[in-house]
């Protein structure tokens, strides 16, 4: 290899250098739960350390991983024959809905009764936090206990995901509705599909990549419980500490 290969060569590798390099000073966390949304994980794509515990026997329990937002996209319900890909367009009860390519739904008209347009049915565990994202002035909607609020929009019944429109109420907005674990609710995310993961006999989950700048964890058996350990992105960590340092009355 000649000189200027050589250099070549080391210029395209010093991406890859820094990156390594990064992730070594970057600050690292262990969480658990039997769902695990993570919110201030790296940039920077690495391996997690993963273990499920919990279930006598363990390799039977599979993984999942994905993207914050669970509301899957297209919006599928076997139950009800329901596969609404972008471009699908449905009028009910004078509302018509919209389905845009980026996951959310355009909705307008004047309700002239209630109007319900099924998303998805979803098994949902503890500390999961319902929401849309639309309305006056960008501002955001949810609900409170399940409870329907005053304007709009969404709900959860017997586990069916719908979009929820009141009669005589008057509406002219893109929603994007969102699911995702922990109790506070953040900024909307398009769905990213799942990818699921074999667990060994040991507990261990191999090869489980992050997700940037949301990774929720997940698995298919009730009881089992997850311990991930990642890297977490520097600069969220430094915020969020700021922020709760202030919040309790402190000065920075």
């Amino acid at each position: 290899m000649t000189l200027a290969e050589k250099l070549t060569e080391v210029g395209n590798n010093r991406p890859k250098l820094y990156k390594k390099g990064a992730l070594d000073y970057s600050p690292q966390e262990t969480v658990s739960g039997e769902a695990i949304g993570i919110t201030d994980i790296s940039p920077i794509e690495h391996n997690m350390t993963i273990k499920v515990s919990g279930i006598e026997d363990i390799s039977t329990v599979k993984l999942y991983k994905q993207g914050k937002n669970l509301i899957k996209f297209p919006f599928v319900n076997s139950t009800y024959n329901i596969n609404y890909k972008a471009g699908v367009e449905k009028t009910i009860n004078d509302i018509t809905f919209t389905v845009n390519d980026d996951g959310s739904v355009y909705v307008r008209g004047t309700a002239t009764n209630n109007a319900f347009f099924n998303l998805c049915k979803r098994d949902l565990k503890t500390n999961y936090n319902i929401a849309i994202e639309g309305g006056e002035n960008g501002t955001t909607n949810k609900t409170a206990n399940l409870s329907v609020s005053k304007r709009t929009v969404y709900q959860q019944s017997n586990q069916l995901m719908y979009l929820y429109i009141p009669k005589g109420v008057t509406i002219d907005e893109v929603l994007y509705p969102q699911i995702e674990y922990g109790l506070s609710q953040t900024e909307y995310e398009p769905y990213i599909e799942q990818t699921v993961y074999d667990v060994s006999s040991s507990g261990i989950v191999e090869g489980v990549t992050s997700l940037y700048p949301n990774t929720t964890l997940y698995t298919d058996t009730q009881g089992a419980v997850i311990d991930c350990t990642y890297y977490q992105d520097g600069r969220k960590v430094k915020d969020n500490l700021t922020e709760t340092i202030i919040n309790l009355g402190g000065e920075i």
